[in-house]
C-alpha cells in the first residue's frame, strides 16, 4: 500500500481515494449489547459482593462476642 495511487499506462490512478480503515475502539456498553445479541450471558459480580459483605458481618459478629 505504499505506493498508492498506482498510475498505469494508460494514465489511469488506482487506489488514488483510498483511505484505509481506522481500528474500532468499542466502548464498554457497545461490548455488552454486542454480548448479548451473540447470546453470550452477562457476568454479574453481585453473588460475590453479597458473599463478602456476609463474610464482614459474620467476622464482625464474632469478634463482638467476646
Amino acid at each position: 500500500m505504499g505506493n498508492l495511487p498506482f498510475t498505469t499506462k494508460s494514465g489511469l490512478r488506482i487506489g488514488q481515494y483510498y483511505v484505509p480503515r481506522q481500528p474500532m475502539q468499542m466502548s464498554r456498553d457497545e461490548e455488552f449489547w454486542q454480548g448479548i445479541l451473540l447470546g453470550i450471558k452477562p457476568v454479574s459480580h453481585l453473588p460475590m459482593v453479597i458473599y463478602i459483605i456476609g463474610l464482614l458481618v459474620l467476622v464482625k459478629s464474632l469478634m463482638g462476642l467476646k
